[in-house]
């Protein structure tokens, strides 16, 4: 499966890497966050890593590895994954063979993380920001971002609070509104380049209402509109 999925996330990369050579800015929307895995690889090709930054907007961690997930699910470690932990078959199909530097990256939003998940990230350089941290400020968010050009955005819509995003999988109170979200996106493009957004995890099925579609197209324009 490691190996299929990986295969799949190479052409993603592709894709990433072809717009990023024609000087458009790439924009991924739906699937689960694996497609960073895709969508950082194809960075890498054209880009220095060294020199970009990753700031993943997520109620979960995705930090885990096959060596401390509690439930082996794969949806739940693709931010380790591009950043060299774990998944080593998979990060190969992928062609991924450059990680981000976890000094470099930024975790806001997080509410929701396994002990063993948590344990690891304390080992990296990785700064973490909870809902109520971003809120306050997420000057630390910017701060990981200092000492490179751009940056990548992951958005998953599960980081915004239930009330305005129900339709999510894996759900977890407390999380910022759409507007809070939005932003400390423009307050972070305001400094440095943006490379490429994905934006996942929306599933409709579970908002018949369609207030999750409605927020997910909020946040794009929100961060894209002024670019």
């Amino acid at each position: 499966m490691l190996e299929r999925l990986g295969r799949l996330q190479e052409h993603v990369a592709e894709a990433v890497a072809e717009a990023l050579d024609h000087k458009l800015l790439p924009v991924i929307l739906g699937g689960d966050c694996c497609n960073a895995i895709g969508v950082w690889s194809g960075i890498t090709r054209t880009r220095d890593p060294q020199k970009t930054g990753v700031v993943w907007f997520d109620a979960h961690g995705d930090w885990n590895t096959e060596e401390t997930s509690l439930s082996g699910y794969i949806g739940g470690m693709p931010y380790a994954t591009i950043c060299g932990y774990g998944n080593a078959p998979l990060r190969q199909a992928a062609r991924l063979a450059k990680p981000a530097r976890t000094q470099n990256c930024a975790l806001v939003g997080a509410r929701d993380l396994d002990p063993p998940e948590a344990a690891l990230m304390k080992t990296t350089q990785l700064t973490v920001l909870d809902a109520e941290g971003a809120r306050r400020d997420h000057s630390l968010a910017a701060k990981a971002l200092s000492n490179v050009q751009t940056f990548y955005l992951h958005f998953d819509i599960d980081v915004l609070d239930l009330k305005e995003a129900p339709g999510v999988n894996y759900p977890a109170p407390g999380g910022l509104s759409s507007d809070e979200a939005i932003r400390i996106c423009r307050d972070l493009i305001a400094n440095k380049r943006l490379m490429a957004v994905t934006l996942s995890a929306v599933d409709p099925t579970l908002d018949k209402a369609g207030k999750t579609v409605a927020a997910a197209v909020k946040v794009l324009e929100g961060v894209l509109g002024n670019l």
